[in-house]
């Protein structure tokens, strides 16, 4: 991992670049969303495979990957609009928040017993929204896609569409259950040893550190690699992104992937070294044919 986070500082210089945007009349909000989504993703990549967490840091940092898996989605969808539909899109979705936003946060505010000024919703917020949601609805028909509750997109069916149906249900279930109540992921934070028959635990975030270090760092790359590979063309990167996601493929196929329900949870011995070593021997050998062929 150390050999991979000196690759990703290696993008420094060209991640600069990405990073700027000038705001004009011709202001393209998708490539800006665009590049921001790519910069925060990178950001947290690079954090991840630097961090130790040897008090447990990936485990309260394992849910960002839900918004970055949203992401990826949501901009491949809207990629196969036109430039003026997918803008247009996003100007709308930016409407709806801040009225909505706003209107939630005067209602939180007005039972806290404190005095602090926030900013008042809209007057016209409800009529803006509703403009908004008619706005969405229109385009999302006019690309045959699912526009959901509130116009906002329906996930699970724009995954389907995009070709990320699998990858989108995998990481909802296992992101999900880090921001959703869910007693299980609760439950297994505890560890300790059976003594007369009783179980004898402990609850610290910290007991399956070494499970989230390895979600966050895998999981991380796995995405930045799915990201660089759909948007290079769309951001203009440079080749070298494309080496750096091909360099993050390889070293993450090493690796085993954390599972949504381990050995170790469920007090099971998992497979021992010899077999972890030799699925990864195949799962390099699968890897060579489709590399050949490219």
């Amino acid at each position: 991992m150390d050999e991979l986070n000196k690759r990703l500082k290696s993008l420094k210089s060209g991640m600069e670049s990405v990073r700027q945007v000038s705001l004009g009349e011709d202001f393209d909000f998708y490539s800006c969303v665009l590049a921001a989504a790519l910069s925060k993703l990178y950001d947290y990549c690079v954090w991840a495979l630097k961090t130790r967490g040897k008090r447990g840091e990936h485990h309260w940092a394992s849910a960002v990957l839900r918004g970055s898996t949203e992401e990826i989605i949501l901009l491949s969808a809207l990629r196969e609009m036109s430039t003026e539909d997918r803008n247009r899109m996003i100007r709308l979705r930016v409407d709806y928040e801040l009225c909505n936003d706003s209107a939630i946060q005067t209602r939180f505010f007005a039972v806290q017993e404190r005095l602090q000024s926030v900013l008042p919703p809209m007057p016209d917020a409800e009529q803006r929204m509703g403009a908004a949601q008619q706005g969405m609805e229109s385009i999302w028909k006019t690309y045959g896609l699912d526009g959901g509750r509130n116009a906002l997109g329906n996930m699970r069916n724009l995954a389907r569409t995009t070709g990320l149906g699998e990858f989108y249900d995998y990481f909802y279930a296992l992101t999900s259950r880090m921001v959703h109540f869910s007693p299980r992921i609760l439950m297994r934070q505890g560890w300790g040893h059976h003594e007369d028959g009783v179980l004898h635990a402990e609850f610290h975030a910290s007991n399956f550190r070494r499970y989230y270090t390895a979600y966050v760092r895998v999981y991380s790359c796995l995405l930045l690699r799915e990201f660089i590979n759909r948007f290079a063309g769309d951001l203009a990167l440079p080749a070298e992104f494309g080496h750096t996601a091909d360099q993050l493929h390889k070293a993450i196929q090493e690796q085993r992937y954390p599972e949504l329900v381990t050995y170790e949870e469920m007090n099971l011995a998992p497979p021992n070294l010899l077999v972890r070593a030799l699925e990864t021997v195949l799962r390099s050998h699968n890897e060579a044919p489709s590399a050949q062929a490219d």
